[in-house]
This record gives structure tokens, sequence and C-alpha cells, in this order.
């Protein structure tokens, strides 16, 4: 999907990683979906000074808070929360879709385990134990 790097927040410093990448300038846009506080503001962190974006398109355990420099503000850091993806799917499933047919958006790539739906329980295992990133359920007859 045009990813050039890869890191492993478990075993690397992220933003350490991604400065020494970017030059120690940060990126443009950055999109936190994990949902917990840490990695929302690991992702604010990252983006660059003068206009960069972060979005958290998650939302952290009730009650928990996100800690960041107001400085990061006036220097021009920017962060924006968003609800469901800010989708609109009367709109984007159709263009989606479009895409997809079309061999734009190669979605099969995503997929990284397939179970049938006597194996539910299973899938459901694997997503919670994060052994799964994103499982297709086959439903036939």
């Amino acid at each position: 999907f045009g990813a050039t790097h890869l890191i492993n927040g478990a075993e690397d410093d992220s933003n350490e990683k991604i400065l020494e990448i970017t030059k120690g300038i940060g990126v443009d846009y950055s999109i936190e979906a994990a949902g917990f506080s840490r990695t929302i503001e690991i992702a604010f962190q990252s983006v660059r000074k003068e206009g960069g974006l972060c979005v958290f398109a998650s939302h952290p355990a009730y009650n928990e808070k996100i800690k960041i420099d107001p400085f990061d503000l006036i220097c021009g850091k920017q962060i924006r929360g968003s609800w469901g993806g800010e989708s609109k799917p009367d709109r984007d499933i159709p263009q989606l879709v479009q895409l997809y047919l079309d061999g734009k958006l190669p979605i099969e790539k995503l997929i990284t385990h397939r179970f049938s739906l006597d194996e539910i329980n299973q899938a459901l295992d694997y997503m919670e134990n994060r052994k799964a990133t994103r499982s297709l359920i086959e439903i036939s007859n």
C-alpha cells in the first residue's frame, strides 16, 4: 500500500526511528487507531512542527487522558479526533467497491487469516490475543 518503512514499537522507540527516517523533521500526518492514550501521545509527538497533523481514530478507556506539550501546539503541530473515520457509508462504500473492482485497492492484502463460520470462536480468540490483524469469516452453504 505504499509504505516504505516498518517500525515495531515493541522493539524500538517509534519517534526516535521516525526522526531518523525523516532526518529530524517528523511526519506530515500520523493516524492513531490503537485506542491507547500512550499511542495517541506517540502519534502526536511524531508529527512535524509547522503543520503536521495527528488524527486519532480511536477512543481510549473511559476517563483516560492524553498528555501533550502545549508548546508543540504553538509550534504548529495539530491534533484532531475522528469518530468512525469520518466516513459516510452511502458515499464511501460505492467508491471503495469501485476502486477494488478497478484493481486500485487490493484489500485482499490486508487479510491475514480466513475462517469458516464454524471456526468463529477461533477467529475471536485470534483477534483477542492479537494473533491476527484482519480476519475474514467465510460464510457459505
